[in-house]
């Protein structure tokens, strides 16, 4: 699916047409574009600005892929119940600070 827009990335003539495909490929979102662009990254002879946006493009796309550390829980939910005196210390918590309030009124 993707060999001319390898073809370009390797033999085009222009290095600009290289680049913008670089670019391309990196955007596609296809799962296995990371390992496309390593394999160029690697390829000997290849130009260093080429190999430059190759590798930049490869650490977008490991930033931009969802990963469990990273991944946030919803709001509101609970993945672990409190235990008893943390929810003491909440309740008390909340009470000094309803009490702070007042006395500043």
């Amino acid at each position: 699916m993707n060999e001319p827009v390898f073809e370009a990335i390797l033999n085009h003539a222009s290095v600009d047409v290289r680049l913008k495909a670089v670019h391309l490929l990196s955007r596609t979102g296809h799962p296995g574009a990371h390992n496309q662009l390593r394999e160029l990254a690697l390829k000997d002879g290849m130009r260093e600005d080429v190999k430059t946006a190759l590798l930049e493009a490869m650490y977008k796309l490991e930033q931009a892929k969802p990963t469990e550390d990273r991944t946030a829980e919803p709001l509101g939910v609970d993945t672990e119940p409190e235990s008893e005196t943390a929810k003491t210390e909440i309740q008390s918590f909340r009470s000094s600070l309803r009490s702070n309030r007042r006395m500043m009124s």
